[in-house]
C-alpha cells in the first residue's frame, strides 16, 4: 500500500479488518489531497483519488429533517434548510443554546457540531384587496391571532413604522396600516416581525382610486364616512342601524355594490333604527316571550309573568338576578336576554291558610315594616307586605295574606232541618251549593237536603248540610178509644211527635217509631168526649187533626 511515493508498512501506517483499511493519522496533515494506491496479489492495483483530509461538521437539527455531516478542509458548505412542521428555519448556530450566528465563510479548524434554530411559523397575512386606493387606511387580514400578540414591529419598504401608525385586531384578525403610509401610487414591502415567529413579508398595491361621498337623509344620528374606492363601494355599515343607498337624490334609483364605478360618485342613503331581539326568559323551564327594540331606545315591560309558587321580582340582566333592567332608562343595544327573578314560596296578592316561608337571593328584605331573612316562616295570620330590595336598591313589593280561620256561614247550621226557606249568609269567600255557584243572602226555598260548602281565597273551607222540609205528615190513624182507655194508639208519619188534645186541652204526647206506630198515655176520658190526634213531623210540620169519639 503506498500514499504517493511512500510504501507503507502494515499494522503501523495501517491495519486492516474484514472489510475496511484503517490509516494511522499520522499519515495526513488537514487540507491535504492524498492519492491511495492498494497493491493486493493477483488482483489490479487500486487507487483511491484525491482522497480529502479535513474534519467533520455534523449537524443537529433539532427536530427537523435531519442533515448529513460533511468533511471539509476550509469551510463548510451551507445545507439544504431542514422542515420542521409547524416551524420556518431560522439558522445555524454553533452553540446548543441558540445565541450564536454560525458564518459558513468560516475556516474550519476542529470537528464542529451545529445546532438548527426555528422559529414558530409566521401567519398567513392577505394583503388589501378591496380598498387599497390611495388616501385610505390599508387593512391586511391574518389567520393566527397568537401570532398578531406577539408582533413586535412592522416596516414598511425597510422604514420602520411607528406603533401609532398602526393597529391590530385579534378578534376580527385583521392590521390596520394608517393611509399616512403610503404618499403615492405603487408597490409596497411590508415585514411584520413577532417575537418567536418567522418574519412574514408581503406586498401591498396602492392605486390612484375614485370619492364616493355619502349622503344620508332624514336628520340621521349618525355620519357615513365618504371613502376612496378602486372599483366597487363596499357597503357602509353602521351599527345600530340598517341603511339603504340610492343613486339619486330622490332615492328612487335602489343602487348595487356589485356595480363597477369609473369615476367620483355620490350615493344617497336611508335609513331605520335596527330592530334588536329582546327575550324575556321566565328561568321556569318553560316557554320564553320575546319582542324587539330599536337600537337606542327604551322598550316596554311585558305582562308580568306568573308562577304558581312564586312572587315575581322583576327583569335581570343576568341569570343571578344581581342587576337589573331599568325599563325607563335601559336602551337596547344588542340582542338582548333579560332574567325573571323570583321569590320562592309566596305569590303576590296571594292567600294561604298555613304557615309561609320565602326564600330569595341577591337582595334584602322588610316584612310589615321589620328585618326578614329569607327562609324564615312567617305564622301570624292577617294581611302581610314583603318588601324585597335588590343591591342597586331596586324594590318590589309582595303583598300576601295568611289565614287559617274557615269561612263563617249564618242563618243555616249544620244538620239543620227547616220547614220553610232560608236565608244563608257567610262573612268570607265563595260558596257552591248542591255543587252550583251560590251567594251570600240567598234564599234557599227548595225542599230536600242541600250541601253548602263555602270556600275562602287561603283555601280554608266550611260544609254545612241542611234540609228543607214543607211537607205536613197526613193525619195519623187512630185506633179506637174507649172509656176505659189509657193508651190511644195507632199509626203516622215515622219519628213523628203525637199529641193527643181533649178539645183544646193537651192530654198526652209521645213519638212514633221506625215502623210508624205511637202510643199515648192519656188519663180515662167520659164517654162522648172528643179527642183530637195530630203528628209534627221533626221539621215542625204539623199533619190535620184526627177526631175520635170517646165509645163506651
Amino acid at each position: 500500500m503506498q500514499i504517493g511515493a511512500k510504501t507503507l508498512v502494515a499494522n503501523t501506517d495501517y491495519t486492516m479488518t474484514d472489510n475496511s483499511i484503517i490509516l494511522n493519522h499520522s499519515l495526513f496533515t488537514v487540507g491535504q489531497k492524498v492519492n491511495v494506491t492498494i497493491v493486493s496479489e493477483g488482483y489490479q492495483d487500486v487507487i483511491v483519488t484525491d482522497q480529502v483530509i479535513g474534519y467533520t461538521v455534523t449537524f443537529e437539527s433539532n427536530g427537523g429533517d435531519s442533515v448529513p455531516a460533511q468533511i471539509v478542509d476550509r469551510s463548510a458548505t451551507k445545507p439544504i434548510e431542514p422542515a420542521k412542521v409547524g416551524f420556518k428555519f431560522y439558522g445555524w448556530y454553533s452553540d446548543q443554546n441558540l445565541t450564536t450566528p454560525y458564518d459558513f465563510s468560516n475556516i474550519v479548524t476542529k470537528p464542529i457540531k451545529l445546532y438548527a434554530k426555528y422559529a414558530l411559523a409566521g401567519s398567513v397575512v392577505t394583503p388589501d384587496t378591496t380598498d387599497y386606493a390611495l388616501g385610505n387606511n390599508m387593512e391586511l387580514e391574518f389567520g393566527d391571532s397568537d401570532w398578531a400578540k406577539a408582533i413586535s414591529s412592522i416596516s414598511i419598504n425597510g422604514i420602520a413604522v411607528d406603533k401609532t401608525k398602526y393597529s391590530v385586531d385579534t378578534v376580527n384578525r385583521t392590521i390596520t396600516l394608517d393611509k399616512s403610509l403610503f404618499s403615492r401610487a405603487r408597490d409596497y414591502m411590508i415585514l411584520i416581525k413577532a417575537t418567536d415567529y418567522a418574519d412574514v413579508t408581503l406586498v401591498q398595491k396602492v392605486v390612484n382610486g375614485y370619492n364616493v361621498h355619502f349622503v344620508v337623509q332624514d336628520n340621521a344620528p349618525f355620519e357615513v364616512q365618504d371613502k376612496i374606492v378602486v372599483r366597487r363601494i363596499t357597503e357602509p355599515v353602521v351599527y345600530g342601524y340598517d341603511l339603504t343607498w340610492f343613486a339619486d337624490e330622490a332615492c328612487t334609483l335602489p343602487w348595487e355594490f356589485t356595480n363597477s364605478i369609473y369615476s367620483d360618485r355620490k350615493l344617497y342613503g336611508k335609513w331605520t333604527p335596527h330592530k334588536f331581539s329582546v327575550v324575556f326568559d321566565h328561568q321556569d323551564g318553560g316557554f320564553v316571550d320575546s319582542k324587539t327594540g330599536d337600537y337606542s331606545k327604551t322598550i316596554t315591560a311585558p305582562t308580568t309573568p306568573t308562577r304558581p309558587g312564586y312572587a315575581f321580582l322583576g327583569w335581570y340582566k343576568d341569570t343571578a338576578g344581581k342587576t337589573a333592567w331599568n325599563f325607563a332608562t335601559d336602551k337596547v343595544e344588542a340582542d338582548t336576554r333579560l332574567y325573571a327573578k323570583w321569590a320562592a314560596g309566596v305569590e303576590n296578592n296571594g292567600h294561604y291558610n298555613k304557615d309561609v316561608s320565602i326564600t330569595f337571593a341577591e337582595a334584602t328584605a322588610k316584612l310589615d315594616g321589620k328585618d326578614y331573612t329569607s327562609g324564615t316562616a312567617i305564622t301570624s295570620e292577617g294581611n302581610h307586605t314583603l318588601v324585597v330590595t335588590d343591591a342597586s336598591g331596586n324594590e318590589t313589593t309582595v303583598k300576601f295574606t295568611i289565614d287559617k280561620t274557615p269561612p263563617v256561614v249564618t242563618g243555616v247550621r249544620n244538620n239543620g232541618l227547616y220547614n220553610k226557606g232560608v236565608i244563608i249568609s257567610f262573612n268570607e269567600g265563595t260558596a257552591k251549593l248542591d255543587g252550583n255557584d251560590f251567594t251570600s243572602g240567598t234564599t234557599v226555598t227548595s225542599e230536600g237536603s242541600h250541601t253548602l260548602v263555602v270556600t275562602d281565597a287561603a283555601g280554608n273551607a266550611t260544609t254545612v248540610i241542611f234540609t228543607i222540609d214543607k211537607t205536613a205528615p197526613k193525619a195519623p190513624t187512630v185506633n179506637t178509644v174507649t172509656s176505659k182507655t189509657i193508651k190511644v194508639t195507632g199509626t203516622a208519619e215515622a219519628n213523628s211527635t203525637i199529641v193527643v188534645k181533649a178539645g183544646t186541652k193537651i192530654i198526652g204526647n209521645g213519638k212514633t217509631d221506625q215502623y210508624d206506630k205511637f202510643t199515648v198515655s192519656i188519663d180515662k176520658q167520659k164517654v162522648g168526649t172528643s179527642l183530637y190526634v195530630t203528628a209534627k213531623d221533626e221539621a215542625g210540620n204539623e199533619s190535620d187533626a184526627t177526631k175520635v169519639t170517646v165509645s163506651k
